[in-house]
């Protein structure tokens, strides 16, 4: 693997969360209504205890990967067993995103285009991304966070007319309990697969001062962000018209307006949503493909040699 440069490393959280947060953690806030803010506040906040534990696996094991980590520390039978069963929420969770991304460009944008051709033309990107290493999809990353910044900056000035503070009311309706329960499920939901950038180990991404500061911050800012998203989404919408949306956050984009001139932006916007889905997908099937090279260089080495040699003439 080539060296990766944090910048890169450091937009791949960005991406996950995000795709995580509108797939699966946003249904779940909207359905608390006004409470949903504290859940994602004190989510985000044991979230970011569990995504502890990875950087300081990431500190401590500098070496190697998860999967070569794994396979060599319960060695190679029962490390084979625990990296496959840990491919399979893996594969199950980009099949999720893949189904999610695939509904939404057909609601939103091709309704009349047969799903299957939807399909062929996602896939197919996908399996071109997937098949390229950690450092490409980590140096895309970097260029879409750019456009996704600026993107969040459009949306959250061409919004700032359209608040409204009492859609949130009323506020702490749920006891203490419930709102820590949830707010746990919210950490789990937005944290876990963050667990897919173990697969780069610390020594492969530079530079190497400052790295877990920094990946920390990125976490950090991608939560306020996030925060930021629902509170936008609650007090522009209310409360009691999301059930009827079945992407509030693209119809947020609707009421988006700039100067008073500059309207429709939403389909552009939401290209951002896109992008991160893609991304996180595309992550996923790096995972898959790192994992199965990994086992046919043990099993196979002459036919790991021979697709590396394929894969450096491809890239040269």
């Amino acid at each position: 693997m080539n060296k990766i440069h944090v910048t890169g490393y450091s937009a791949m959280i960005y991406f996950i969360y995000r795709s995580t947060f509108l797939t699966v953690s946003l249904p779940m806030l909207l359905h608390h209504q006004g409470d949903g803010l504290l859940i994602c506040l004190l989510g985000s906040i044991f979230g970011f205890f569990i995504f502890l534990g990875y950087l300081h696996f990431l500190k401590k094991n500098k070496e190697d990967n998860i999967i070569v980590w794994i396979d060599k520390k319960w060695k190679y039978k029962i490390g084979f067993c625990i990296n496959t069963f840990l491919i399979i929420p893996i594969l199950l969770f980009s099949f999720f995103l893949l189904h999610n991304l695939i509904h939404f460009i057909q609601f939103e944008y091709l309704k009349n285009t047969p799903i299957f051709l939807i399909y062929l033309l996602i896939l197919g990107t996908l399996l071109f991304i997937g098949l390229k290493d950690f450092d490409t999809i980590s140096r895309a990353s970097f260029i879409f966070l750019l456009i996704s910044i600026l993107f969040y900056f459009i949306k959250i000035f061409g919004l700032l007319d359209s608040i409204q503070i009492q859609n949130i009311k009323p506020i702490f309706r749920e006891d203490i309990i419930s709102l820590l329960a949830s707010s746990i499920q919210y950490a789990i939901y937005t944290t876990l697969p963050l667990f897919l950038l173990l697969l780069v180990s610390k020594n492969n991404i530079e530079p190497q001062k400052n790295i877990i500061k920094k990946t920390k911050l990125v976490y950090v800012i991608t939560s306020i962000a996030l925060f930021v998203q629902l509170f936008f989404v609650l007090t522009v919408m209310g409360t009691h018209t999301l059930s009827i949306y079945t992407y509030p956050e693209f119809h947020l984009l609707s009421n988006v307006n700039i100067l008073g001139f500059i309207e429709r932006l939403g389909s552009i916007l939401s290209i951002q949503w896109i992008i991160d889905m893609i991304l996180c997908i595309a992550l996923c099937f790096i995972y898959v493909k790192v994992y199965l090279l990994h086992y046919i260089s043990l099993s196979f080495p002459k036919l790991h040699n021979k697709i590396n040699s394929e894969n450096y003439g491809k890239n040269s």
